[in-house]
């Protein structure tokens, strides 16, 4: 299955690198948070934290859900690069 028919049931998808610049956005990521390096540190705080509880716990860390009333973000690490999609 290719990445486009992944993402197809969501509403947008960003990924950011390593260093917190956006590499690459869709859908209303695209439209709200593309060159949004404030949106980027914040998520990659986020998972700094997360990164801390799941290590002091012997856990390893996944995925992490932020859910809001209209709208959920996914937030995926993998290799040097974050994936975010929004439902």
């Amino acid at each position: 299955m290719s990445a486009p028919d992944i993402l197809k049931d969501f509403k947008g998808s960003l990924t950011i690198e390593q260093d917190g610049s956006i590499s690459s956005a869709s859908g209303i990521l695209q439209e709200s948070f593309y060159n949004n390096k404030e949106f980027a540190s914040t998520i990659i705080s986020m998972l700094h934290d997360v990164n801390k509880i799941t290590s002091s716990n012997n856990q390893e860390f996944k995925r992490m859900t932020v859910s809001f009333s209209e709208q959920t973000f996914i937030v995926t690490a993998i290799g040097t690069k974050i994936y975010v999609v929004v439902q």
